[in-house]
């Protein structure tokens, strides 16, 4: 694993753990773009957008 995918990892984790967490879909969106997985990224933005 690379670290993007540890850091994915992390933050599915999380939002599963807190899953009114606005910011545990946002840092999971960041981590999906800088993997280059932008349908996923856009998702978890969606998220986050609707928490906030």
């Amino acid at each position: 694993m690379n670290v993007v995918e540890d850091a994915i990892a992390v933050f599915v984790f999380n939002t599963e753990q807190h899953p009114d967490s606005w910011n545990v879909y946002d840092s999971l969106g960041e981590a999906y773009a800088d993997d280059r997985r932008y349908d996923l990224a856009v998702v978890n933005y969606r998220c986050s957008l609707a928490l906030n």
